[in-house]
């Protein structure tokens, strides 16, 4: 086969067939730019098709609640998870186990239900009846090429209405947007909404333990992240009894929680433009200060959730 002569080329293109210097200088030049571009994008391209987003995790809003003698988690935003690909595990310190996927979680239920997507607003009903009231809630998923990712760990106590005091624990905390749907990642500046639910567990209060203060915060409650605490432009409580009946505020009563009543506090958080929180991951937490001594769930007066800005 016969050798390819660069330099022979570069003459026969240029004008009169010359050779001066320059004219086969600038032919090299454009050939040899030209084979550069090539391999160029041909490497971008591979590279491209060989990104790992193994790094990029997973944005999810589980909720726990006890409901009598069953385990309820609620999907409430974010990500979808598998259901093979998602396993829950519950544990006491006895030595009380229950494990098993989300799939299989949902073939346990009664009536039984094949699910093999766990997506925003589905939840999965655990019967809890074989654990010590106080266990651990462990979710993990493997969806991202196989590494687990702990997604959900708390504590939680059976929610057995008993106690001859007020014995109060945050039973919500979420993020929502303007239009009141949970997310799990801000991405721009605007006005977001914080939502908590305090429910009593023990005996009926004598008085309210809440009330609203000048920066639109209550006493008794206390909400910050891992940058500093949250400045609110309003606030909103509302009363419901254990039936989630709205107590109106022209009640006396109003505020006074009984045995399983329900205080929903709404803060308003407009989050400007040059927030100081940095991209990445932060932490929102919402604490009842302790109003009695000996609460039984005094661990879920603290609750922690995460969220992202992009």
């Amino acid at each position: 086969m016969k050798q390819f002569d660069l330099i022979q080329f570069a003459r026969s293109i240029t004008p009169s067939g010359r050779s001066d210097i320059r004219a086969v200088s600038e032919a090299i030049g454009t050939v040899l730019m030209l084979g550069i571009s090539v391999t160029l994008a041909g490497g971008i391209a591979i590279w491209t098709q060989q990104i790992d987003d193994s790094n990029y995790g997973l944005y999810v809003d589980l909720w726990a609640s006890v409901q009598g003698d069953d385990l309820v988690i609620t999907h409430r935003g974010g990500d979808n998870l598998g259901g093979f690909d998602t396993s829950i595990k519950l544990s006491d310190s006895s030595g009380g186990l229950i494990e098993g996927s989300y799939s299989d979680m949902k073939l346990l239920e009664a009536p039984p239900v094949t699910d093999v997507d766990w997506s925003s607003g589905e939840t999965v009903t655990i019967d809890i009846a074989s654990l010590d009231p106080s266990f651990e809630v462990l979710v993990i998923s493997s969806k991202l090429n196989g590494n687990p990712m702990v997604l959900m760990k708390t504590d939680l106590i059976r929610d057995t209405l008993a106690g001859s005091q007020p014995d109060l624990a945050i039973t919500l905390l979420g993020i929502l947007n303007s239009d009141s749907n949970p997310v799990t990642i801000l991405n721009d500046e605007g006005t977001y909404l914080i939502r908590i639910h305090v429910t009593n567990f023990g005996s009926p209060e004598i008085n309210t333990h809440f009330t609203p203060k000048p920066d639109n915060t209550f006493t008794n409650l206390v909400l910050f992240d891992d940058v500093d605490g949250l400045a609110f432009d309003s606030n909103q409580m509302l009363h419901f009894d254990p039936a989630y009946t709205a107590v109106p505020q022209s009640d006396p009563n109003f505020g006074i929680m009984g045995t399983g009543d329900h205080l929903e506090f709404t803060f308003s958080w407009n989050r400007p433009a040059e927030d100081a929180r940095a991209l990445g991951e932060h932490t929102l937490t919402a604490k009842v200060v302790p109003i009695q001594t000996g609460e039984e769930r005094y661990q879920n007066n603290f609750v922690s959730r995460y969220y992202q800005v992009d």
